[in-house]
């Protein structure tokens, strides 16, 4: 039987994906607004919701396994997350080079191609120092590859009594101590899918104890604020907020939801391209507001048609993979 929708991720899924595209269209270049703009100031933020994806995961993730996940899943946690996520981030990727190629035409600057540097797209290979995304978001979808492994071999491990659950969930607190010396590395942001994970395991599983539960929130809370701090903090706390509080649906934030993921792929090739080639013939600031607003429309259009032809038949496919142990396909995944 499918878990139930969750409308608190729908719309946490909206926003962070929207803020993200918000910040890269607006603050993007340098030269359509200046530092002291009002809207600049605030848009400038929108990067959090990169971080929001990171607890949203640990979330929902979690909730897309079955309870009892065991190493007799892992394949199946694996196939299904691959087709899930792999084939709109390659087609994404194909999309952004032919973009490049027409965008080229007009701005007859060079497009720089590599296939090694392709080929490192392709495992997220790229967040190790070999290459250079051709996708300034990407990074953070390599992040969440790293999430996948460690969540997909290392649960089994644990996931035997709330105890086991417990330490788990300290292990990633314990993880953030792990020097890299890099950014894209998923150690800095262990705490973060810490939260999502503790929040799982506490509000729908029951398996802690209030005060156990706040002792997780606090300490992972004072290692988020230590690694990355006081605004990441704040945007992980409004998020808690809302997956804790938040229970009304509305249309309009479940199509930002649906097409969170696309949007997050291709806005920058898309929106930063619109914004890139309009700044040549915009001068007054009501021509680069109205340019903001057709990068924006044209983004969210282009994602839903993305949606639509691309992502959506794979999140079909990856739902009809089921768990071999148990009944229960989560449908919000």
């Amino acid at each position: 039987m499918p878990k139930q929708f969750l409308p608190q991720i729908s719309l946490l899924r909206a926003l962070a994906s929207l803020a993200v595209c918000i910040f890269h269209i607006y603050c993007g270049n340098s030269n359509l607004f200046p530092q002291e703009n009002l809207l600049k100031s605030i848009f400038r933020y929108g990067y959090l919701g990169v971080h929001l994806f990171f607890m949203i995961s640990g979330f929902i993730i979690c909730y897309s396994l079955p309870n009892n996940y065991s190493y007799q899943d892992t394949f199946t946690f694996f196939k299904k997350r691959i087709i899930r996520i792999e084939p709109p981030y390659i087609a994404s990727i194909f999309l952004l080079l032919v973009l490049n190629v027409a965008a080229s035409l007009f701005t007859a600057n060079i497009v720089e191609f590599s296939w090694i540097n392709l080929i490192f797209h392709l495992g997220y290979l790229n967040n190790f120092g070999l290459g250079n995304y051709y996708n300034v978001v990407y990074w953070t979808l390599g992040i969440e590859f790293q999430f996948y492994l460690l969540l997909g071999l290392l649960l089994p491990l644990f996931n035997c009594s709330k105890v086991g659950i417990f330490l788990f969930i300290i292990g990633f607190a314990i993880g953030t101590f792990i020097p890299t010396g890099s950014k894209e590395l998923i150690f800095p942001y262990l705490s973060i899918f810490g939260l999502g994970i503790g929040t799982y395991y506490f509000k729908y599983l029951k398996l802690f104890h209030k005060s156990c539960y706040w002792v997780l929130i606090l300490l992972l809370s004072g290692l988020i604020y230590y690694n990355l701090g006081l605004a990441v903090l704040m945007i992980c706390i409004i998020g808690l907020l809302f997956i804790h509080f938040y229970r009304y649906q509305h249309t309009v934030i479940n199509f930002f939801s649906r097409i969170s993921y696309s949007l997050y792929l291709i806005h920058v090739p898309i929106g930063g391209k619109i914004i890139n080639l309009g700044i040549r013939y915009t001068h007054t600031t009501i021509q680069k507001y109205t340019l903001v607003v057709i990068a924006l429309t044209v983004s969210i259009f282009a994602s839903y048609i993305f949606y639509l032809m691309i992502e959506k038949p794979f999140i079909t496919i990856s739902k009809k993979i089921i768990y071999s142990n148990t009944s229960a396909a989560n449908s919000a995944s």
